[in-house]
């Protein structure tokens, strides 16, 4: 029934047309260690949303109620102190990440045309990535 329903979207939409180039184009040449840290900000970001979607469901965000909910979260729910650490050291290995992305993409001349507009958005990011990070310090 679910590739029924796949199919009848993809012939009104063609997305596995899309997804096919996406997951078919060749890496660019030459392939490092320096091209990975952009799959890896995807991945560490997705684990923040659900790690944050997760503490979010226990925190209480008053100055009353904040520490009692982070000390319910790390000593009563089952595995929260995992869940707070994933998420807290998480955080930190995403602005690292995004830093040294950045600085690879700076050290192979990647903000010269035609990719100049790549370049000024992950600048942005970057600085979107620090202050988000600040401001869940702060919490």
């Amino acid at each position: 029934m679910l590739s029924r329903i796949a199919q009848w979207l993809d012939s009104r939409w063609g997305l596995s047309e899309g997804a096919r180039a996406f997951f078919d184009a060749p890496v660019p040449a030459p392939s490092s260690w320096a091209r990975s840290f952009g799959p890896l900000i995807v991945v560490l970001f997705v684990i923040e949303a659900l790690t944050g979607i997760g503490l979010a469901a226990y925190y209480a965000p008053s100055t009353t109620d904040a520490w009692a909910s982070v000390n319910f979260i790390q000593n009563h729910v089952v595995l929260g102190w995992l869940v707070r650490g994933v998420h807290r050291y998480g955080a930190s290995a995403l602005v690292i990440a995004g830093g040294l992305h950045v600085l690879g993409a700076l050290w192979s001349r990647d903000y010269r045309a035609p990719r100049e507009l790549a370049w000024i958005s992950s600048l942005l990011v970057l600085q979107l990535l620090v202050v988000t990070s600040h401001f869940g310090y702060l919490l």
